[in-house]
């Protein structure tokens, strides 16, 4: 009988294991599996290590075996890096050997087209789910705690960051750089192609993982994306989660069919999906580890939007002023008594006291840096202050021959610093020079000493200070129920519409279908009917009063303004028999192959506090996404957005219209009266609905939305619907 392996067993053995076989090593110091043992074994493993190759020779010392199945005893963990030809059969051998899980570092498979895709098909059945897999093509695995290494010169010190790339080689830049940022790793793990084991699996394992209190992921495409932010909106309740998303941009992507789609980017969607579960987004791997860096346990997290620097470099002080404002943050403006205070403090002459401090080389090579530390300290200690930078530019340290001795001066600085209840960040900015960079080098001991976060440039300490100042301002997420499922005679009905629809050929409903469908979930639109003839558009123009507005009604025309389809501001049956007259011949001129349903003539809105559009898209990773934004004709210049991967909770649509920049218009800007904001919240949640139980929509756009005073509610002047 085959014996599925669970997860938590499966990812212990591969972060813990005892024993560990390396499946390529030999006597050849040019493989990849040679140097995988070498430096697991330099690393300090404990366990016992084998190495596997045809002639079972030994390998860095470590005893060789012809096959897995002729080792004895358990194996917790196999290391496959043979040619891809033969990388099935191994697989086989790990499932007979019961071996609980192995990382496949070789290429070839899934990323190489056909072929590729059918050795992953023949591993995994070889494998049964008996043997978890980690790739394939992959680049290794590190544990700090279990003592497993894939990079020379990594951090042996343990600690509690944890770490998945879908990227072999960043995976590399990640462990090589993090050690000179004083980022302290519990695990790295580069998991490749995600055959089997995926970032589901691994979020999961290290939001429960007791070692691990923040996590960090480099991710280029998800299979179980629903199920990823389901398992993401979980472990951010307890810890933070970085995420950097990899292409994110779609060169040669088709021209977008509705403005909705045009709005719901794949990249924005990563976006707004990842914040929307509690995740926090970069767009680099510097911002990735310097995010990382700031959360780890020891840094204290920013108490105030009030910020202090001190440092040399007034120019680089100035431009980090204007990014703290950029970024929602402030200069921390000090009070008399703070300010008495630091003016107590004896700074080398030349020196600028207060927020920010401003110290140059000139002033640090008359007395070293040795009152800064004073400063520093004062300035944690006014309650103005939530957090500090402390910064230093270190290119001018090479016109003074006692460079040396200034550094030193920076370093009892740095190690004078308290520990308290707020963040100082350093930030050293350097360059090539060789004399520079063992001055950087000097001065990155003391603040990994200290356990002060390291950053490369003040810009980069200012963003990611921002970063976490308002991750740590997150509302949690409410884990009630989201949506109420609509009457089944609704959902029958709009299943009907779509059929009719599908029979007929659609890809996109009719005009007076799109209506029929949101009027089915209670949104509300003017008053409107369709004509089939000029006649049937005088009778029924006088019937819902003048004036009117009159658009083609056509499944196969997706923006009516394209093909002069519109005419507005109608006042009487002539005005209308000429707008019928027109609209038409337009129309076939435009389009002569159109199937035309007719004319829909509706009653003219007056204008309203603001036009809005919203809409749903359903996305290949996500599922149905919902997008809220400024509307009208300028939607997709303005871009004014904000989206939300379904379902939605209850007090998202709240925030959703309040993310927009047009939310101050919503609220009554400048005295004006406050826009109907009850009945657009209400309005989010009936299409929140819409995108829930009605699948078979791939995009729907309602745009303008009439958004009226407060109290008159809302009006859908357009729908456009797009079906699967």
């Amino acid at each position: 009988m085959i014996k599925i392996i669970d997860l938590k067993i499966a990812l212990d053995k591969l972060f813990y294991p005892k024993s560990v076989a390396v499946v390529g090593a030999s006597s050849n110091p040019r493989s990849l599996a040679y140097r995988n043992l070498k430096l697991i074994k330099e690393f300090g493993f404990q366990g016992s290590l084998y190495a596997v190759n045809p002639r079972g020779e030994e390998s860095n010392g470590v005893p060789g075996f012809s096959s897995l199945r002729n080792i004895g005893g358990d194996i917790d963990f196999c290391i496959i890096a043979v040619p891809a030809q033969e990388v099935v059969q191994v697989a086989s051998d790990c499932m007979e050997k019961g071996i609980p899980v192995a990382q496949i570092l070789t290429s070839g498979f899934g990323e190489s087209g056909q072929e590729g895709h059918r050795r992953e098909n023949e591993l995994l059945s070889a494998t049964a789910g008996t043997t978890r897999l980690v790739g394939p093509n992959c680049m290794g695995i590190y544990s700090a705690p279990g003592k497993l290494n894939f990079v020379a010169g990594a951090e042996k010190s343990v600690g509690k960051i944890s770490i998945a790339s879908q990227s072999g080689g960043l995976s590399i830049d990640m462990l090589s750089s993090a050690k000179t940022r004083g980022l302290y790793l519990n695990k790295l793990i580069s998991i490749g192609n995600c055959l089997d084991l995926d970032p589901v699996d691994f979020l999961k394992y290290f939001g429960q993982d007791p070692d691990t209190d923040v996590i960090g992921f480099y991710l280029e495409g998800l299979r179980r994306g629903q199920e990823f932010i389901h398992v993401l909106n979980d472990v951010c309740r307890t810890k933070p989660v970085v995420v950097l998303k990899g292409g994110r941009t779609s060169l040669g992507s088709k021209s977008a069919a509705s403005h909705t789609n045009s709005l719901a980017g794949e990249n924005a969607i990563w976006q707004s999906a990842i914040s929307q579960a509690g995740g926090i987004n970069v767009e680099s791997v510097e911002e990735l580890l310097a995010t990382l860096t700031a959360l780890q346990g020891f840094v204290p997290r920013p108490m105030s939007r009030g910020i202090a620097f001190v440092g040399n470099g007034g120019g680089n002080t100035v431009l980090a002023t204007d990014l703290l404002a950029e970024r929602g943050l402030t200069l921390a403006s000090l009070s008399q008594d703070s300010k008495e205070r630091m003016s107590a403090i004896k700074m080398p002459a030349g020196s600028t006291v207060g927020n920010p401090t401003d110290t140059p080389v000139s002033a640090l090579n008359k007395s070293g840096g040795e009152a800064i530390g004073l400063v520093v300290n004062e300035l944690i200690q006014s309650p103005e202050v939530g957090g500090l930078i402390l910064h230093f530019n270190l290119l001018p340290f090479i016109n003074y021959e006692n460079r040396k001795d200034i550094a030193n001066g920076l370093c009892q600085a740095i190690l004078a610093v308290g520990k308290g209840d707020k963040p100082v960040y350093v930030a050293l900015y350097g360059n090539p020079d060789k004399e520079i960079e063992e001055l950087r080098v000097r001065i990155l001991e003391a603040v990994h000493q200290a356990q002060l976060p390291c950053f490369q440039s003040i810009g980069e300490a200012v963003k990611v200070l921002a970063r976490v100042y308002h991750w740590m301002r997150r509302k949690p997420a409410d884990t009630s129920p989201v949506v109420t499922p609509p009457p089944e005679a609704v959902l029958k009905e709009a299943g009907t519409i779509l059929a009719n629809a599908r029979k007929a050929g659609y890809k996109c409903l009719t005009q007076e279908d799109a209506f029929r469908m949101i009027h089915l979930f209670g949104i509300p639109s003017p008053k409107m009917m369709v004509a089939r003839d000029q006649n049937e558009a005088v009778t029924k123009a006088g019937a819902i009063g003048f004036p009117v507005v009159m658009k083609i009604d056509s499944a196969d025309i997706v923006h009516k303004t394209e093909v002069d389809g519109v005419r507005v501001g109608l006042q009487c049956e002539e005005d209308v028999i000429r707008a019928y007259q027109e609209i038409i011949a337009s129309v076939l001129h435009a389009c002569p192959t159109a199937c035309i349903n007719g004319v829909l003539i509706q009653a003219m809105e007056p204008k309203p506090m603001q036009e809005m559009i919203c809409g749903l898209k359903q996305d290949a990773v996500f599922g149905p996404v919902l997008v809220l934004g400024s509307g009208g004709i300028l939607v997709e210049l303005l871009k004014d957005v904000s989206m939300r991967v379904l379902p939605l909770r209850p007090d998202e649509g709240a925030q959703m219209w309040r993310e927009l920049k047009v939310s101050s218009l919503l609220n009554g800007y400048r005295g004006q009266e406050r826009a109907d904001t009850q009945s657009l919240e209400d309005l989010i949640q009936r299409i929140a609905a819409i995108g829930s139980y009605v699948p078979e929509i791939a995009e729907m756009d309602l745009n303008p939305v009439m958004v009226n005073a407060n109290g008159q509610g809302i009006k859908v002047v357009d729908s456009r619907i797009i079906i699967k």
